[in-house]
C-alpha cells in the first residue's frame, strides 16, 4: 500500500483528520488542523487512492495507531479491530 503526500486522511466512517505530509519507509505523517501532527503506519490503511487514504479505524480508536515516528512500531502482539 502506498500513499502521497498532500492526500486527504479520513477514518472508516469518512471523518476528515487532515493530509498526508511525509511518508518515510512503512509510515506516515498526517497533517492535522488545529492539532499536533502525528505519524500513523501503512498497516492502519484500508484503502489509498489518488485522493484519499482511508484508514481502518473510527476516529476513538485513532490514538491506538499512533506513533513517535517513522522508525517506531507497535510492540507485537497487539491487535487493532
Amino acid at each position: 500500500m502506498t500513499v502521497a503526500t498532500g492526500t486527504r486522511v479520513v477514518t472508516i466512517a469518512g471523518d476528515d483528520l487532515g493530509t498526508v505530509k511525509d511518508v518515510s519507509g512503512d509510515c506516515f505523517q498526517v497533517n492535522a488542523p488545529a492539532a499536533p501532527d502525528y505519524w500513523l503506519g501503512m498497516d492502519a490503511v484500508l484503502e489509498s487512492g489518488e485522493r484519499t487514504v482511508r484508514l481502518r479505524v473510527t476516529g476513538d480508536r485513532l490514538d491506538d495507531l499512533k506513533r513517535k515516528g517513522p522508525e517506531s512500531r507497535r510492540p507485537a502482539g497487539d491487535v487493532i479491530l
